[in-house]
C-alpha cells in the first residue's frame, strides 16, 4: 500500500513538474508583459466579480458570458461558486507569478484581491435581495488558500525535478521496488 501511495505521489510530482515547466516557458515568453497581464486580469475579473456579487439576483443565469450548463451547475453548488469565482480572479496572476522570486508580489496580489472580494461579500448586507453569510467568506478565503497551495506545490516540483523536468542532483532518490 505504501508503494502505491509513493508511486502516486511521484506521478503527481511529475505532473506538477510538467505544469511548472510549461508555465516557466510561458512566463519567460511573457516576462516583459507579465505584470501588465496580472494588473489587467485582476482589474477585469474584479469588475466581473463585483457585478456577479452585487447584482440584485443570486442566479448565475443572468451572467451573459456563462454557458447555460455552467450557470446551472453554479446555481446548484451555490457556495462552491464563491470559491470558483475567487480562484478565477487570483489563479492566472498567481500562476504567472508562481516562481519563488515573485513570492512577495504574488502574496500582495492574493491578499489584496481577497480583501476586495471579501468587501464585495460584506456589501451584500445592504442589498435587500441578497444574503450575507459567513460561508461565503469562508469559501472566498478557501479559494485563495487553494490557489496558493497549488503554487507552492508547483514550486516544490520545480525544486525537486528542476526546470527541464528531470531529477536534479539535489532531489531525493526514489526507492526501488
Amino acid at each position: 500500500m505504501k508503494s502505491r501511495v509513493h508511486n502516486l505521489a511521484s506521478v503527481l510530482d511529475i505532473i506538477l513538474c510538467r505544469l511548472s515547466c510549461l508555465l516557466t516557458g510561458l512566463a519567460d515568453r511573457l516576462h516583459f508583459f507579465r505584470y501588465s497581464i496580472v494588473v489587467a486580469w485582476i482589474g477585469a475579473t474584479l469588475s466581473i466579480a463585483a457585478y456577479a456579487t452585487l447584482k440584485p439576483s443570486t442566479s448565475a443565469h443572468e451572467l451573459p458570458f456563462l454557458p447555460w450548463y455552467v450557470a446551472q451547475l453554479l446555481d446548484i453548488y451555490y457556495d462552491l461558486r464563491t470559491m470558483i469565482m475567487t480562484m478565477g480572479v487570483v489563479a492566472i496572476p498567481a500562476w504567472l507569478l508562481w516562481q519563488p522570486k515573485d513570492r512577495s508580489v504574488r502574496h500582495r496580489m492574493l491578499v489584496g484581491s481577497t480583501v476586495v472580494l471579501v468587501l464585495f461579500e460584506c456589501a451584500q448586507i445592504w442589498l435587500p435581495t441578497r444574503h450575507f453569510g459567513l460561508s461565503d467568506l469562508a469559501f472566498t478565503l478557501l479559494g485563495s488558500v487553494c490557489t496558493e497551495l497549488i503554487v507552492l506545490a508547483m514550486n516544490r516540483a520545480e525544486l525537486r525535478f528542476g526546470s527541464v523536468g528531470r531529477r536534479t542532483k539535489y532531489s531525493p532518490k526514489l526507492r526501488e521496488h
